[in-house]
């Protein structure tokens, strides 16, 4: 029990520790989309809602589906506020409590990793970063080219307290994955089965 909060607070301070070289990174290498912007998502154009730094290499593309409004009613952000989202790729050098939890979960579903997602979903009052507690969005990832279209393919989310949550997929397309993003920080193992 002593080792599970251990992992679970050495994770939540890497995470957080990612999110702020995130943030600077972010300011002096964007890949910025405005809300209700046109993305491709593997190859295909979708409208992202959420404004924010789209910067996931490891993925044909990411958009954020939920309508705008519905997005500030989940978050219970204010008119001032304004939802705000980060994809990065995932390295496990960043936050390796994070990675140790995703690769015990891949293993254990019989899974291989075929690409990991740092995402980060919050919100921008005056221009400064504000964190939120509760609230999920709907995203759109395209899967790697080089990724076995006669695979299955889930998510594995792992959360800054060590909860891991395996999502399915929420599309039927055989070149992307649809999945629920909550608030705050994680990393999104995209998984063949």
């Amino acid at each position: 029990m002593k080792f599970k909060k251990f992992l679970a607070a050495s994770m939540a301070a890497t995470m957080v520790m990612a999110s702020a070289m995130t943030v600077c990174a972010a300011d002096a290498y964007p890949t910025l989309k405005h809300a209700n912007e046109n993305v491709l998502v593997a190859g295909d154009e979708n409208m992202t809602t959420v404004a924010g730094d789209y910067s996931a290499d490891c993925v044909r593309g990411t958009a954020v589906l939920t309508p705008y409004e519905d997005v500030m009613t989940t978050l219970g952000l204010t008119a001032g506020q304004r939802p705000t989202v980060v994809f990065y790729d995932a390295e496990e050098e960043s936050s390796p409590e994070a990675f140790t939890c995703l690769d015990a979960s891949v293993q254990e579903l019989g899974a291989t990793t075929v690409a990991s997602l740092y995402i980060e979903l919050g919100a921008k009052e005056d221009g400064k970063w504000i964190g939120v507690s509760e609230g999920t969005v709907t995203v759109k990832a395209g899967l790697p080219k080089t990724a076995d279209k006669t695979k299955t393919y889930s998510i594995v989310r792992v959360e800054a307290d060590g909860v891991v949550t395996v999502l399915d997929d929420l599309d039927n397309s055989d070149k992307t994955v649809t999945f629920e993003v909550t608030s705050g920080v994680g990393t999104y193992g995209i998984v063949a089965r």
